[in-house]
């Protein structure tokens, strides 16, 4: 029988790392829900989304910074892998 995982999450703190967008940005958008995908939970600490969802809405919309991965800094942009 296999093990169940749970998903991978992101919350404000790793949405700003992944992207440089001002924590207040970040925290806004969850707020008005425009962050392009509902929080998969909101918790005391603020809104978490499933990592895979959130990082294809920020490739999507063209906010993943370079750097994220070694592909993206190689590139130069995001590499679309992350």
């Amino acid at each position: 029988m296999s093990e169940r995982r749970p998903p991978e999450l992101m919350g404000v703190t790793e949405v700003v790392a992944a992207t440089g967008i001002p924590k207040q940005t970040v925290s806004s958008w969850a707020a008005r829900g425009v962050a392009g995908i509902p929080p998969h939970a909101d918790l005391a600490a603020g809104p978490v989304w499933r990592k895979a969802d959130m990082l294809a809405w920020l490739r999507q919309t063209g906010r993943l910074r370079a750097e994220h991965c070694s592909d993206c800094a190689r590139l130069g942009r995001a590499c679309g892998r992350v």
